[in-house]
């Protein structure tokens, strides 16, 4: 009987636990020998045994960091037999806070598992943001990367998509955006204020001050304040300039 492999997943993320099925070893025997992409690859167990009568046998591995593409497992036991089988890694992302408001700064993506070209574009709920890092060039062996985005003025709140595109593919994830909840808004009455589209207030005055509580919950309350630089009646319902 020849030796085979089997995967629960033929793809997978870097990081992520994959588990490898040995089928038709030699019975009561171990496997000695694993490697990725012709590297060792630790397996747990650390030296999986064979099945005494079908041979068969069962591990654990996590995908290493490598760049997108399908990539050589190799197993085999003491007494020879062995098998290959391919395995493609493909690249996601991650971000830090995973919940946040709009306008929250400092909020990083990491990237992993990228080819070495260069981000070209970057989405949060359908918005660029306007404040973010260069896009970053992957690492060439890794294809990890990091960057730091301003949270913009999305549409909608709850769960929220955050799409990277590069020269090769769309990746993306979901993170949650809170609504802000208005304070004060520079002394001017509440009913001098209609909140518009993304809660931001839409008032006929230049340069008004708006502070929200974007504590989410938490206890003590933290607020900010923004400024409106641009006046509603030209910009538009939902188009203010604010400052950061």
């Amino acid at each position: 009987m020849t030796a085979s492999l089997g995967f629960s997943a033929t793809s997978g993320i870097v990081t992520e636990k994959i588990t490898v099925y040995g089928v038709g070893y030699t019975p009561s025997s171990t496997i000695t020998v694993s490697t990725f992409n012709g590297a060792p690859i630790v397996l747990t167990p650390a030296i999986p045994a064979t099945d005494a009568v079908t041979g068969n046998w069962t591990a654990t591995f996590v995908v290493p960091a490598l760049v997108r593409g399908t990539y050589a497992f190799v197993a085999t036991d003491a007494v020879a037999p062995t098998a290959t089988l391919g395995f493609t890694i493909v690249p996601s992302i991650t971000v830090s806070p995973i919940a946040v408001n709009m306008l929250t700064a400092g909020v990083t993506i990491t990237g992993k598992g990228f080819t070495s070209t260069i981000l070209t574009g970057v989405t949060v709920g359908g918005v660029v943001p306007s404040v973010h890092q260069a896009f970053p060039l992957p690492n060439v062996v890794t294809g990890a990367w990091t960057m730091t985005f301003t949270v913009p003025l999305v549409p909608t709140t709850g769960a929220v998509d955050i799409i990277i595109t590069d020269a090769d593919e769309t990746v993306q994830t979901t993170f949650a955006v809170a609504d802000w909840i208005v304070v004060d808004i520079g002394g001017l009455a509440d009913t001098e204020s209609g909140v518009a589209m993304w809660g931001m207030p839409v008032i006929t005055v230049l340069n008004y001050t708006v502070t929200y509580d974007r504590s989410m919950g938490l206890s003590p309350t933290i607020s900010t304040t923004h400024t409106c630089r641009n006046d509603p009646r030209t910009a538009g319902v939902g188009s203010n300039v604010w400052d950061s």
